[in-house]
């Protein structure tokens, strides 16, 4: 199936929200998971994930983020604008998810950028204590990569280069913003931004999104983890 974006997505102050539109993608989740999320409860909904969603590379995503102890509410919705399946908003930490929103990659894929913004908030306020080195370098990368973009990408997705939350909220929500990151090579004199984790795991291992992909890895602790892992990781976050 289908995840992508639309421009017309509805803005916050520290990054718009991360949408799905109308077709999901992988199967529903069991009635059981599905109450918790009705209930608004995230802790269960996160439990469900990391030990009983059918993909063991999910549980494993799901049990990282779990690690990081979030506090992101999750809450049921009928419907949400332009037919989207589900969302995060940064601004007031909450996943919003329709009925056709209820599965495995949908749900962790918000998660994701819960997850992601969660680390880059606290590096941004400057409480580095809980943040590890690698967690710092992540995000410290990010923020190069950000002002690299914006070098060929600034005219044509203003509001993306506004601060980094923007920025990977656009990168984590809009296909062709993904897209259009993938297209930019880096350069070789380009160190922090030209060095991937594991050139042997993600395509365009020089471009801006393959060096995208690295940052949230970072930041999310994932990067001692399986090739195999890293490579879900990129297509729960590829809005294919």
């Amino acid at each position: 199936g289908e995840i992508a974006a639309t421009q017309e997505q509805r803005k916050t102050k520290e990054g718009r929200t991360s949408p799905v539109e109308r077709i999901g993608r992988g199967a529903f989740i069991p009635s059981k998971a599905a109450e918790q999320v009705k209930n608004g409860n995230t802790e269960n909904v996160l439990n469900y994930l990391r030990t009983q969603a059918k993909n063991k590379l999910h549980r494993a995503i799901a049990q990282v983020i779990a690690n990081l102890k979030i506090k992101t509410k999750i809450e049921y919705v009928q419907s949400l604008p332009n037919g989207r399946l589900a969302e995060y908003d940064p601004k007031t930490d909450t996943i919003y998810v329709t009925a056709e929103g209820l599965t495995d990659s949908i749900l962790l894929h918000e998660f994701v950028h819960a997850a992601t913004v969660k680390v880059l908030d606290q590096y941004e306020k400057g409480n580095l204590k809980g943040l590890s080195e690698d967690q710092i370098e992540a995000a410290e990368m990010l923020e190069e990569l950000m002002d690299r973009a914006k070098e060929d990408l600034g005219s044509r997705y203003p509001d993306a280069f506004e601060n980094i939350f923007e920025f990977v909220s656009y990168a984590l929500t809009d296909r062709f913003f993904q897209e259009d990151l993938a297209g930019i090579r880096l350069s070789e004199t380009n160190r922090v931004l030209n060095t991937p984790i594991f050139p042997t795991i993600l395509p365009d291992v020089k471009s801006a999104w393959s060096s995208f992909m690295t940052g949230v890895l970072k930041l999310l602790r994932l990067e001692e983890h399986t090739s195999e892992l890293q490579s879900r990781l990129h297509l729960v976050c590829r809005l294919l």
